[in-house]
């Protein structure tokens, strides 16, 4: 199994990093049990990571997401725990 680390930058929120990365939000969520945004400097711990993610665009929902690479919306929303899409937000296509 593959595991990296990556380093909580200056200002940086979970989002921001989980964008730059290529992660969904979730898996760093759970990999590091946060209860709480990281904190500069922070180095978090990801096992695996996705092969492909796409980055929703605004008002992107995961059916337009479905329909783009050809999947079934509940396979999408199965692989990623918020229950919409949103802006910025790294949704997982193949893990």
């Amino acid at each position: 199994m593959e595991h990296f680390a990556v380093r909580v930058a200056k200002g940086e929120s979970l989002l921001a990093l989980c964008r730059r990365c290529g992660l969904a939000p979730e898996r760093v969520i759970r990999d590091n049990y946060l209860t709480a945004e990281p904190e500069e400097g922070e180095v978090l711990y990801i096992a695996s990571p996705p092969k492909r993610v796409h980055i929703a665009g605004a008002g992107e929902s995961y059916a337009d997401i479905a329909r783009r690479y050809r999947m079934s919306e509940e396979k999408i929303a199965a692989m990623n725990a918020p229950e919409y899409a949103f802006w910025g937000l790294p949704v997982v296509i193949e893990e």
